[in-house]
């Protein structure tokens, strides 16, 4: 299940596309403080990035859905983003639900995706 996302590391460790912020193999474990507060166990959950609004991107360990937490208090549940990580990269960071994440039409990383 985390295949592509492992992938991903391999080939950019980590990155930055706009308002989304993908952390690096080594900022990983430094990051995994974002986690608690989860009613889930973090042990299901890799802080695999942010958004620039301080919000959560986790990766489920166990089907491989990304899915987006504000970060509290209280933790909440802010929707999935992808059944896996590619489906996350090609709809919210390659694609126009970009939007839904971003801090809107003026982002200069969306401009880039729009004039792509």
């Amino acid at each position: 299940m985390l295949s592509d996302y492992i992938e991903f590391l391999r080939e950019c460790n980590g990155a930055t596309f706009g308002s989304i912020i993908l952390f690096s193999w080594d900022e990983l474990s430094e990051e995994e403080w974002r986690l608690w507060g989860m009613e889930e166990e973090t042990k299901n959950w890799i802080c695999i990035g942010v958004t620039l609004s301080d919000e959560v991107i986790a990766l489920n360990k166990y089907d491989g859905s990304v899915h987006l937490f504000h970060q509290g208090p209280p933790f909440q549940h802010l929707g999935v983003l992808g059944k896996d990580f590619n489906e996350f990269l090609g709809d919210y960071v390659f694609g126009i639900k970009y939007l839904d994440i971003s801090c809107g039409d003026k982002d200069d990383w969306y401009q880039i995706l729009k004039n792509f």
